[in-house]
């Protein structure tokens, strides 16, 4: 994820930024311009790197909440979820006291 978005940053955002200077107003330049071309398919690189990143962050929480669940079965097998294992009970009774 990091290395996407450093690429997106120092690749891709500095090249955008010399061609809007180049361009003045991106509105104000004409559609077949080849500098609003090269912004346009910049864009979209930046945007796909984002995306990327985006898809590999949620990747990354869907693996350690797969992770967090199957490590909460193992340390606990045997309890329900009615019935909390020795050292909860323990926490929970001396807390009422």
């Amino acid at each position: 994820m990091i290395l996407l978005t450093v690429v997106s940053q120092q690749a891709v955002s500095p090249k955008m930024a010399a061609l809007r200077v180049q361009m003045g107003s991106i509105q104000a330049t004409a559609e077949d311009s080849p500098l609003l071309a090269e912004f346009g398919r910049l864009h979209r690189v930046s945007a796909s790197l984002e995306g990327a990143v985006l898809l590999a962050g949620f990747a990354a929480l869907y693996l350690m909440v797969r992770e967090s669940r199957l490590g909460s079965k193992i340390s606990i097998s045997g309890y329900n979820n009615r019935t909390p294992p020795p050292l909860f009970s323990k926490v929970l009774i001396s807390k009422r006291s």
